[in-house]
């Protein structure tokens, strides 16, 4: 949880690092498959909102110097995102969550995520 959070400060302060953003990435990642298994559909949307923006400023880090500076609206998804992830959390268990790292392995092997090249 520490470090989610961290990451998250740093993202929001516009200090996060390549490792920072990978945690952050992960826990979208986590709270985007826990949706598709059911804990927190009705969030989905919400989740999906902060894939996007999350996406945006990592396509624009390109442009920027590796950096990973966010526009308002794109923090305030991100945040509504680790909101679903820590109330998903809540309600989840292990075996859940290994789902979901399940869900997001499949995810990538299958070449169904979305790449940011």
């Amino acid at each position: 949880h520490l470090k989610n959070m961290s990451a998250l400060d740093s993202l929001a302060k516009g200090t996060a690092s390549k490792p920072e953003m990978d945690i952050v990435i992960g826990v979208i990642n986590v709270a985007e498959a826990l949706c598709e298994l059911g804990v927190g559909v009705e969030y989905h949307q919400l989740v999906l909102d902060a894939s996007s923006a999350l996406y945006d400023v990592c396509k624009r880090s390109f442009e920027i110097n590796d950096r990973f500076i966010c526009r308002g609206s794109e923090l305030s998804a991100i945040k509504t995102g680790y909101e679903v992830h820590e109330a998903q959390l809540e309600v989840t268990t292990i075996g859940m969550l290994d789902k979901a790292l399940d869900v997001i392995d499949k995810t990538i092997r299958g070449q169904k995520a979305t790449v940011i090249v």
